[in-house]
Order: structure tokens, then sequence, then C-alpha cells
């Protein structure tokens, strides 16, 4: 039998998985679903998902760890995949619906954004306060927080509507420069 810690990370992928086949089903790759082989030297992601994207999934009660390591474990596996996006997905541990329950975690956002499109801060902790914030955060799809301090790698924040909206947005303008060309 698996440990504790195993248990809650495999269920946390599975959960995660059925977030995205929910929130983005028609962007899902055939075969679509868990990756196995936890601890191979070329970890290319947790979830199969999408045709360009390595998605990490990361679970811990340390909300501020979580976000930074699964941003930056999600670049190490999309450089292993050989595909130019890095996703982490955090769950918000016993967030119920209809409130924010799933963070993107990024340090590189989907479609360009200028300054007034995110909050900046210094603490991931305000960038999870702002990006739940139902009432005064404006709509959940455009909720875009930017974790800068220094001696660490920028990461954006975001309820995961916000960054599948951004990757929807994404594909268009790649299939709309592709038929320019």
């Amino acid at each position: 039998m698996a440990n504790r810690h195993k248990r809650m990370g495999d269920k946390a992928e599975r959960e995660g998985f059925a977030e995205l086949k929910a929130l983005a089903g028609d962007l899902l790759v055939p075969g679509a679903g868990r990756e196995f082989g936890a601890g191979r030297a070329a970890d290319v992601g947790d979830l199969k998902a999408f045709v360009d994207v390595a998605v990490q999934v990361r679970r811990r009660a340390d909300l501020g760890t979580a976000i930074h390591t699964a941003a930056a474990d999600a670049v190490v596996q999309a450089a292993n995949r050989q595909v130019p996006l890095a996703l982490g997905m955090v769950p918000l541990i016993r967030a119920r619906r209809p409130a924010v329950r799933w963070l993107a975690a990024c340090q590189c956002w989907p479609t360009p954004l200028t300054p007034g499109d995110l909050v900046m801060t210094g603490s991931a902790m305000a960038a999870v306060r702002h990006v739940r914030d139902d009432l005064r955060g404006g709509p959940r799809e455009l909720r875009v927080a930017l974790v800068s301090r220094r001696g660490h790698h920028d990461v954006f924040v975001a309820p995961i509507e916000a960054w599948l909206s951004a990757y929807r947005r994404a594909i268009r303008v790649a299939a709309a420069t592709a038929g320019d060309a």
C-alpha cells in the first residue's frame, strides 16, 4: 500500500484532471489522463492534457511552497516534454464550489499581459487572497496576480479558469496567425 502522501498526491492528480476535463474537455488531446512513472529521470509532468503544455499538480498544506514549486517543476517538465508551456495546478484544500478550487501557477503566462491586467505582489498568499476574491476581484477569467520576490522566479497565480481562458486565446491567435501565413 502506498504511503499517505502518495495517495493524497494521486488523488489530487485525478481531481486536477477531472477539473481540466470539466472546464476544457474540448482542448484535451486524445488519450488525455494521468502520466505514470513518477520519479523517472525525464519527468514530463503529472497530466497529459494539452498538446503543448506540461502540467504539474502539487498538493501541499503550505500553499506558498506549493505555488512556487509547482511552477518551477512544470518548467523543467516542459523542457523534458519539449513543449513551450508549463502549468502548475495547485488545489485549495477544503475549498468547495462555487469558490475558487484550483490555482494555476506558472512562470510564463500563455498570452501577453500588461501591468494593468494583473495585481503585483511579493507574497504568494496575497496573490491567493486576490485570485480567490469573488466579491471584489472581478471575473475569474481576468484575475491574475504576479508574485515577484528577489531571489525567486516570478510566478503568475490565477484561478485555473483564468489560465484556461488565456490558453484558449493563445490557441485562437496561433490559428489566426497560421491562417494568414
